[in-house]
């Protein structure tokens, strides 16, 4: 059965969750991070060349050095890693809304924007489109069956979908959990001026 990377990372990244402030683990999670997302353009836009898989062994074997060396852990989860990439024995399953922020160029450029709504009291929703704004608008609120006022936006903004996962990554513990199935979960339980200064503090 193929090992899938997209599952290897997200081990790594909730072990760095737990304990935002250790180095060490940080590092390892930004390690299978660049490795997967890096395996998984190529492997979009053509074929993985014998490059791609030295680059990605030599991160994979320095992992799981930095997993033997922190001592502590009850599992590895870069184990059957070096062999999976070796034997081309590996699949890389991003869900359907993290495709856009693995895919995004340097050079891409977008909108992110700030929503609220009067049946959400308290709440304000981070959003981000390379589309027209309006139209965005307009579709939430078709989709969802309530209104929704637009509190803030920025334009051409550089890889705008890696700012908005990491906003969304920094203020994960504010974040509403409680919507019901088919909203959607991009609501915080925050000042929609917390959100608009992480976006003004964009360079």
């Amino acid at each position: 059965m193929p090992l899938d990377l997209y599952k290897v990372y997200k081990n790594f990244y909730q072990r760095s969750y737990r304990y935002p402030d250790n180095e060490d683990l940080l590092e390892m999670t930004s390690l299978i991070h660049n490795l997967a997302r890096n395996l998984y353009r190529s492997k979009t836009k053509k074929t993985i060349s014998k490059k791609d898989i030295k680059v990605a062994l030599n991160s994979a074997k320095k992992l799981y050095d930095l997993e033997k060396s922190y001592r502590g852990f009850n599992a590895y989860f870069s184990l059957n890693l070096v062999s999976a990439i070796e034997a081309n024995n590996f699949e890389i399953n991003v869900p359907k809304h993290k495709m856009s922020s693995w895919l995004e160029e340097d050079n891409h450029l977008g909108t992110l924007y700030v929503l609220t709504a009067k049946s959400r009291p308290g709440q304000c929703k981070l959003g981000v489109t390379q589309s027209f704004l309006d139209d965005r608008i307009k579709a939430y609120i078709y989709r969802h069956g309530y209104s929704v006022d637009l509190y803030f936006f920025r334009h051409d903004i550089p890889t705008p979908f890696r700012y908005e996962e990491a906003i969304t990554k920094k203020y994960l513990e504010h974040k509403n959990s409680r919507n019901s199935d088919g909203d959607s979960n991009e609501w915080f339980f925050l000042y929609p001026e917390t959100l608009k200064n992480e976006i003004l503090s964009i360079k």
